[in-house]
């Protein structure tokens, strides 16, 4: 049984993927600073994490990478859930230390 989920890119020339993907990673990478301020905006207002214990940067290729200290992997995971919305799925990189 064939796999019906996956979109097919049969009859589109390589080119035209090729573009699409490099254009999509530009527009990704230019509006990282944006995304830069409203997560660390999101991260000081969430009731869940200590303030000044996690901070955001640039990651790679459009990516955020959270860094810092927390002490339980329930403040690591909602550090990771208060920015989901902001920096959308797989955008994000944990690299948050549990410290207990």
């Amino acid at each position: 049984m064939a796999n019906t989920c996956k979109p097919s890119l049969e009859g589109r020339p390589p080119t035209a993927i090729s573009f699409w993907s490099h254009a999509n990673m530009l527009a990704t990478v230019n509006e990282v600073p944006q995304l830069i301020d409203r997560i660390a905006d999101a991260l000081n207002s969430s009731p869940y994490i200590a303030p000044g214990k996690v901070r955001v940067e640039p990651g790679e290729n459009g990516q955020v990478r959270l860094q810092g200290s927390v002490q339980t992997f329930f403040e690591k995971q909602m550090a990771q859930e208060t920015i989901r919305h902001i920096a959308g799925e797989g955008r994000i990189q944990n690299m948050v230390e549990v410290t207990w």
